[in-house]
């Protein structure tokens, strides 16, 4: 079993331990959506980039980015975009430093059907996990990608602030504020 199986089976669980957590709220008026993420987390949001939730000190730990398109998801063709054109960055990017690209997969994340892929590299001769998936919905579609050191409480982390940014999706900014 490759560490990718392993790891995508780490991450099949993750989420059902934040059921008891009480969670922050995260708004993003500039791409118009909201979710939630732990309340220790930070997040800043960078028009090129989407918003980034910190899981730890800002700019040098574990990441979730979060960035919504306003195109209706069935318009984007993810299975030629992981097959032909993310491998293809990835390779760009890290070179010799890439362990291993991961291969296309449909991940199920907070009973969401999501395409997506998995892979690691190395940074500083540290193994890394890169994993990025997009939300196909009906108005619009969302891409979630976690960056973090690959040791198994890490991931395990990083993996589960997806899974909680993802089942928490708000496609409105106030979504939150204005239930309370």
């Amino acid at each position: 079993m490759s560490v990718l199986m392993v790891l995508a089976l780490l991450f099949a669980c993750a989420a059902a331990e934040e059921e008891d957590v009480v969670m922050r709220i995260v708004s993003c008026p500039e791409q118009g959506f909201s979710t939630l993420c732990r309340p220790e987390y930070s997040y800043d949001f960078h028009p090129d980039g989407g918003l980034t939730l910190w899981l730890g000190e800002p700019e040098v730990s574990s990441s979730v980015t979060i960035f919504k398109t306003d195109a209706p998801g069935a318009n984007f063709d993810s299975e030629y975009y992981f097959k032909n054109v993310y491998t293809a960055l990835l390779e760009s990017s890290y070179g010799d430093d890439l362990i291993d690209a991961g291969e296309y997969t449909v991940y199920s994340l907070a009973g969401r059907q999501m395409p997506g892929q998995m892979s690691l590299y190395l940074r500083d001769g540290e193994t890394r996990l890169c994993f990025c998936a997009y939300d196909l919905r009906d108005d619009c579609f969302v891409r979630y990608e976690a960056n973090c050191v690959g040791e198994d409480v890490e991931i395990e982390r990083a993996l589960t602030a997806v899974a909680v940014s993802v089942g928490n999706f708000q496609p409105d900014p106030d979504y939150y504020s204005s239930a309370q």
